[in-house]
C-alpha cells in the first residue's frame, strides 16, 4: 500500500509524509527483521526515492547516511534477493540525490566492481548472474550522478569490464544484455567524449536491436494453441472477413526496438560529432519508425532521438567534419515523417513530445534551414492544434480541468515551434504565421478566455515581432493593441 502511495501520489506523499515513511521503512532492513520484509522495505524505498527530483532531494540527504549503511549491511550479509534489493535501491537514491551521492562513492563503488568481476571470471557462481544485471545498472547510475570528475578515475576499469561481459552475455543472456546496454547509455553521459573508444563494440548491438521488426500475427482463434509465444501479448478479435482471430506479437522485440533508439539517442547527445560515422544508419533507421503503428514507445523514441542526431551533425559541420549539404539532407528526409507524426499521434503527452521535437530539430539545425515550402507545411501542421484549441477548450467555465491542461500545454508547445520556425525563417516565416496561425490565436484575445489562453496569444505575438524582422513591422500596431487591451 505504502508503495502504492508513493507512486500514486507523488511528490505530496514524499513530502508530507516523509518523516513517518521512511524511518518506519529503514527500521524494517534492520537483521532483526524477517528476511522477506527487509525485501519488501527496500523495494519500497525504491518506490518513494523514484519519484523524488531536485525538490526532494535536499529532504532524502537527511536520511541517507543511515540509508545508505542499512542498504551496505543488507547487500554484505544478506540472501540473494536482499542484495538483488539492497542494490537496485542504492541505485535508485543515487539517481535520486544526483551529486550529493558523492561522499558514498568510494565506499560503494568498489564492492559493485568487485560483483561485476567476478561474474567476468566466473567466481560468483550461480548467484553472480542474478546480482550482475543489477549491479551494472548501480554503477551507471552512481557514475551519472557524480560525474565525469569523480567517475573518471574508475572509468576504464569499469568500461572494460562491461566489456568483457557484453561479449559474455550477447551469446543468449538477454535480461543481462538489456541491463548492460542500459548502463553503457549512462556511463556515456558521465563519460562524454571519452567514451568514443567502446562505439565500435556497442553499435552492432545497438543497430540490431534498432533492426528488429516484429510483425502482428493472425490465426483463427478456434485452431489457437495455448502455446503461444511466451514474450508475446495476443488478443481475441473479430476482423470482417475473417472471423474471430487471435492476433499476438512480440512485445519483448518491440521493447528492444525502443531500448536500441534510446541508445542511439544517448550516443548522440552525448558524443557528439563523435557519433557521425554512425548518423546516416541511424537516420535509415529512426525515420521511417517516427510512425511506427505497433507501438508508441517505439515511436516516441524515434523521434526523441532525432533532433541529437541532427545536433551531431551540426557540431560536426561546424569542425569542418562534415558539410552544411550533410545536415539539410537530413532535416529534409525527417521532415516529412515528424509532420505526419504530429497529425497522427493519438496520445496527448507524445504529442507534446513531437512538437518539441520537431522545435529541437529546427533549433539543431539553425537560421536558413526551413524553405518555403517547409514553413508552410510547418504552419498547416499547427494550425489544426490551433483552432480545436478555440473551438473546444480553454474557456473560463469549463468543467474539465484536466483536459484543460493538456490544451494549455499544447498552446504551449505550439508556441515554441512557432517561435523555431521564425527565428530559422526570419521574415520569410511571417506571412505564413500570419495567414495560418494569427487569426485563431487572435480569437485566444476574447475576453471569455482563460489567463493561460490570452498568455499563449500575446507570447505568439511576441515571437513574431521578435524574430519577424521587416515583415512584422506592418504588424506592430495591431500586436501593440492587443497587448494593451
Amino acid at each position: 500500500v505504502i508503495a502504492a502511495l508513493c507512486s500514486c501520489f507523488a511528490p505530496d506523499v514524499q513530502q508530507t509524509y516523509h518523516q513517518t515513511i521512511l524511518p518506519a521503512l529503514m527500521a524494517m532492513l534492520e537483521p532483526s527483521c524477517h528476511g522477506r520484509l527487509r525485501t519488501r522495505a527496500a523495494k519500497c524505498i525504491v518506490d518513494f526515492t523514484a519519484e523524488c527530483d531536485d525538490d526532494e532531494a535536499e529532504m532524502l540527504s537527511n536520511y541517507s547516511d543511515a540509508m545508505v549503511a542499512s542498504l551496505t549491511a543488507l547487500l554484505t550479509n544478506g540472501t540473494v534477493p536482499q542484495k538483488k534489493a539492497a542494490i537496485t535501491t542504492l541505485a535508485s537514491l543515487a539517481a535520486s540525490l544526483d551529486e550529493r551521492f558523492v561522499k558514498y562513492y568510494a565506499h560503494l563503488m568498489p564492492g559493485l566492481m568487485s560483483i561485476l568481476q567476478g561474474e567476468v571470471t566466473g567466481g560468483n557462481g550461480r548467484d553472480g548472474a542474478a546480482l550482475a544485471g543489477r549491479a551494472m545498472e548501480c554503477v551507471s547510475c552512481i557514475a551519472d550522478a557524480v560525474g565525469a570528475e569523480n567517475f573518471a578515475a574508475d572509468a576504464p576499469a569499469v568500461m572494460e569490464i562491461l566489456m568483457a561481459l557484453h561479449t559474455r552475455f550477447s551469446q543468449g543472456d538477454e535480461q543481462n544484455f538489456n541491463y548492460l546496454l542500459q548502463a553503457c547509455s549512462r556511463i556515456c553521459a558521465a563519460m562524454g567524449a571519452s567514451f568514443a573508444p567502446y562505439l565500435e563494440r556497442l553499435m552492432p548491438s545497438i543497430l540490431a536491436y534498432a533492426e528488429l521488426d516484429p510483425k502482428l500475427d493472425m490465426v483463427s482463434a478456434d485452431s489457437a494453441g495455448d502455446d503461444g509465444d511466451d514474450e508475446g501479448e495476443a488478443a481475441v478479435m473479430m476482423i470482417k472477413g475473417m472471423g474471430k482471430m487471435r492476433v499476438s506479437i512480440n512485445i519483448k522485440a518491440l521493447e528492444d526496438k525502443a531500448l536500441g533508439f534510446s541508445m542511439m539517442s544517448a550516443m548522440a547527445e552525448n558524443l557528439k560529432e563523435l557519433f557521425l560515422p554512425y548518423v546516416r544508419q541511424c537516420a535509415d533507421l529512426l525515420v521511417p519508425c517516427c510512425t511506427y503503428k505497433l507501438s508508441g514507445d517505439v515511436r516516441e523514441a524515434a523521434i526523441e532521438a532525432l533532433p541529437h542526431v541532427l545536433a551531431c551533425v551540426r557540431e560536426a559541420v561546424g569542425k569542418g567534419q562534415a558539410g552544411a549539404d550533410m545536415l539539410q539532407g537530413l532535416l529534409a528526409f525527417a521532415w516529412p515523417q515528424l509532420l505526419q507524426a504530429s497529425l497522427i499521434e493519438p496520445d496527448t503527452e507524445t504529442q507534446h513530445n513531437i512538437l518539441s521535437a520537431i522545435s529541437d530539430c529546427i533549433e539543431a539545425c539553425g537560421a536558413g534551414c526551413l524553405d518555403a515550402a517547409m514553413q508552410e507545411q510547418l504552419c498547416e501542421i499547427l494550425r489544426p492544434l490551433v483552432e480545436d484549441h478555440v473551438k473546444g477548450a480553454g474557456k473560463e467555465d469549463e468543467e474539465d480541468d484536466d483536459e484543460d491542461s493538456d490544451q494549455e500545454s499544447t498552446m504551449i508547445k505550439v508556441v515554441e515551434v512557432v517561435s523555431s520556425g521564425l527565428k530559422a525563417g526570419g521574415a520569410q516565416m511571417v506571412p505564413h504565421v500570419q495567414e495560418k496561425l494569427l487569426p485563431h490565436f487572435g480569437q485566444l484575445l476574447a475576453a471569455n478566455r482563460s489567463s493561460d489562453d490570452k498568455v499563449a496569444a500575446l507570447n505568439c505575438l511576441c515571437e513574431v515581432v521578435d524574430h519577424g524582422g521587416e515583415a512584422a513591422w506592418p504588424l506592430v500596431s495591431d500586436i501593440a493593441a492587443a497587448c494593451l487591451q
